[in-house]
C-alpha cells in the first residue's frame, strides 16, 4: 500500500519554518501524557530506536541501519545502557525486537553555534518490502532543539533530490527536498516514544527516503556531535486497520514586545469527519499556558485541556479517545507568552523566536482510509 495514503504534511521546517510526533512534534516521552490540568492518559508521537544483531552501513550511503532482535519490552521506556544499545547506532537507544533502527551520520556543532541540518536516511530492504509500524522512538545527542522526520512517497519526484547521506543546512525538509513529503514523527525532546493505539499505525517501504531535520544550539564550551536515531517497531499487516496521520494548526501572526505578556487565539475546523486521538502543543520557552477548547458542535466553547509548561506538558489524549470530529468542528487554542527576552517575539525557526501550534494525531473513519491536510494556517 502506498505511503501516499499518509497525511502529506507541513514540517517543523514548515512546522518550525515545527513534525510531533506524530506526529510533531511535539512528542510524548516515555509514552505518557504531559500533566496538564485537563487530564492524563497514554500515547505519544515520535520516533527512534535500534536493533541488535549488528549495525551495518547501508549499501547506498552513509545511513547506519540495524535490524533487531533485542528484547522488545512492552513498556514505553527508552533503555539507556550500553548493553541495551549493543548493535544499534551507538546513541544508547535499544533496538526493537521486531523492526529496525536507522540513524543519521550527523555532524559537529561548534561551541556557541546554532545550526539546523536536513540529512537523507534510507530504510533497509527493497521497495517490495512493506513495514507496518505501530511504534516509533527517537533519540538525539545533547543540545538538541528539535527533530523532525519526513518521508518521500516511493516513486515521487522528491526521491530524485534525496540521495542517501545527503546533508544540507535547512529550515525544514520540504525547503530542500520539495513539497509533499510525508510526516513520520517529530520531537522537541532528546528522546521520544510513540505507541499507537491497537489497530493504528503507519506503512513504510524498503529503500524509502527519510529526511532527518535536526536543529541544535550548542550552549557548551566545546564542540558536540549532532546526531539522531529512529526506531520503527513492526507488526503483522493484519494488525493495522487505520493509518495514523497528523494535523497542524498554526498561528503565524503574533508579536510580543519586550517586557509584555500577550495572548493569541486561533480557531481551526476540519473539512470532513475524522477520528482524533491526541493533541500536542508547541511553543518555545516564552510560551506559558496553552489553552484548548472545542470549536463547533454540541460542546462548542467547552475547555478541552490547559497545559502549563512548554516542555513537560505537551501531549494530551482526548477523553474517550478516539473522538469522532464531524466536518465543521475543530479546536480553538490560545498561546500565552511572557516576553522576558531583549527582543520582539514573533513566529520563527530559531531559538530566539517563538511558535504557536496545535498538533494532533488522527485517522480516517473508514478502515485504511486516506489522509489529507486537516490543518490550517
Amino acid at each position: 500500500m502506498s505511503e501516499a495514503r499518509m497525511c502529506k504534511g507541513t514540517t517543523l521546517g514548515l512546522l518550525l519554518t515545527l513534525t510531533l510526533v506524530l506526529g510533531l512534534a511535539a512528542c510524548s516521552q516515555s509514552g505518557k501524557n504531559g500533566t496538564g490540568s485537563a487530564g492524563a492518559g497514554a500515547a505519544g508521537t515520535s520516533a527512534t530506536a535500534g536493533a541488535s544483531a549488528g549495525s551495518a552501513a547501508s549499501s547506498d550511503g552513509g545511513t547506519a541501519t540495524a535490524k533487531g532482535a533485542a528484547a522488545d519490552g512492552g513498556d514505553a521506556a527508552l533503555a539507556d545502557t550500553d548493553a541495551a544499545a549493543a548493535g544499534g547506532c551507538g546513541l544508547g537507544l535499544a533496538p526493537p525486537a521486531h523492526g529496525f533502527q536507522v540513524c543519521a551520520v550527523g555532524t559537529t556543532i561548534a561551541a556557541g553555534e546554532e545550526a539546523e541540518y536536513c540529512e537523507v536516511v534510507v530504510l533497509p530492504g527493497s521497495p517490495s518490502d512493506e513495514y507496518y509500524v505501530n511504534r516509533l522512538q527517537t533519540k538525539m545527542t545533547p543540545y538538541s532543539h528539535h527533530l523532525i522526520i519526513l518521508a518521500a512517497d516511493p516513486g515521487s519526484s522528491n526521491e530524485a533530490s534525496m540521495p542517501a547521506g545527503k546533508r544540507v543546512a535547512c529550515t525544514g525538509g520540504e525547503q530542500v527536498f520539495g513539497q509533499g513529503l510525508l510526516n513520520v514523527t517529530g520531537s522537541q525532546r532528546p528522546t521520544s516514544d510513540a505507541l499507537y493505539p491497537d489497530g493504528v499505525g503507519k506503512i513504510y517501504h524498503g529503500g524509502q527516503r527519510l529526511s532527518f531535520d535536526y536543529h541544535y544550539f550548542n550552549a557548551s564550551t566545546a564542540p558536540v556531535m549532532a546526531r539522531a536515531a529512529l526506531n520503527m517497531y513492526t507488526v503483522d499487516k493484519a494488525s493495522i486497520k487505520h493509518l495514523a496521520h497528523q494535523f497542524g494548526m498554526y498561528n503565524l501572526t503574533f508579536f510580543v514586545p519586550v517586557g509584555q505578556q500577550k495572548s493569541f487565539d486561533k480557531t481551526c475546523t476540519f473539512t470532513r469527519d475524522i477520528m482524533v486521538y491526541e493533541i500536542t502543543r508547541h511553543t518555545h520557552k516564552w510560551g506559558t499556558d496553552f489553552n484548548v477548547w472545542w470549536a463547533g458542535g454540541a460542546d462548542d466553547g467547552k475547555e478541552v485541556w490547559t497545559s502549563h509548561d512548554f516542555e513537560s506538558e505537551v501531549n494530551y489524549v482526548l477523553p474517550g479517545a478516539p473522538v469522532l470530529m464531524k466536518a465543521g468542528t475543530g479546536f480553538k487554542f490560545r498561546c500565552n507568552f511572557d516576553n522576558t527576552s531583549d527582543h520582539l517575539l514573533h513566529f520563527g525557526t530559531t531559538t530566539k523566536d517563538e511558535m504557536c501550534i496545535l498538533f494532533g494525531q488522527w485517522w480516517d473513519v473508514t478502515e485504511m482510509g486516506h489522509g489529507d491536510d486537516q490543518g490550517c494556517r
